[in-house]
């Protein structure tokens, strides 16, 4: 009898320990299929944001993004260009469905590498499903907190650049479906940890 009572205390203590969600820095994906894209990014749409006050677009430089809107500058990346009614608006909608990829680049560059592109097809796949073809997307870039801010953001507006460009000339995604934010590390996964190399990370995030 003690020997089933010790069986079922160790038991019990692997389902609690299975059960157990998982860390806040570990949601970063390092790989996922269609399927597991889909469904994170088919769940119940989110309310419309509200119109946010910008400042002109065109007073961001090079590849920093937009201090007021954090919209990077690059070809046909306008928030006319993604939204409907050809307005500015908030489109990084805090509630709306969202994925974090480990998109794997060149060192200190945006050059997405071929360990990357099985998880970008597998995106691309996603975004043309029925689920999800209706859809538009903000393509965030992340950074850890290495370097100075300037440099981040500009970093983190290159890769979601990159990830955008290859998914509209790869996969023909069409580009007003897409539009590229670089938050550099604004958002860390890892708060606690701001150098925790989890926090480099492009968000998928409908709007």
């Amino acid at each position: 009898m003690r020997q089933l009572h010790l069986l079922f205390r160790v038991a019990a203590a692997g389902l609690l320990a299975t059960a157990a969600p998982l860390p806040s820095a570990q949601s970063r994906l390092d790989s996922a299929t269609s399927a597991e894209l889909v469904a994170a990014l088919s769940t119940t749409a989110p309310e419309p944001p509200a119109p946010m006050l910008t400042r002109s677009l065109g007073r961001a430089t090079a590849n920093a993004p937009d201090p007021a809107t954090s919209l990077c500058v690059g070809p046909d990346n306008t928030p006319s260009s993604a939204t409907p009614d050809g307005g500015t608006r908030n489109l990084y909608v805090t509630a709306a469905p969202k994925v974090d990829l480990n998109v794997r680049f060149g060192f200190d560059s945006a050059a997405i590498t071929p360990d990357a592109e099985p998880m970008l097809a597998a995106l691309a796949t996603a975004l043309t499903s029925p689920e999800l073809r209706g859809h538009r997307f903000v393509v965030a870039g992340h950074t850890d907190r290495r370097g100075s801010n300037d440099y981040n953001k500009r970093l983190s507006c290159e890769r979601a650049l990159a990830v955008r460009a290859f998914l509209v000339k790869r996969y023909a995604i069409d580009s007003k479906r897409l539009v590229a934010l670089g938050f550099g590390f604004d958002k860390l996964l890892d708060a606690e940890t701001p150098e925790n190399e989890v926090n480099r990370r492009v968000e998928i995030r409908r709007f």
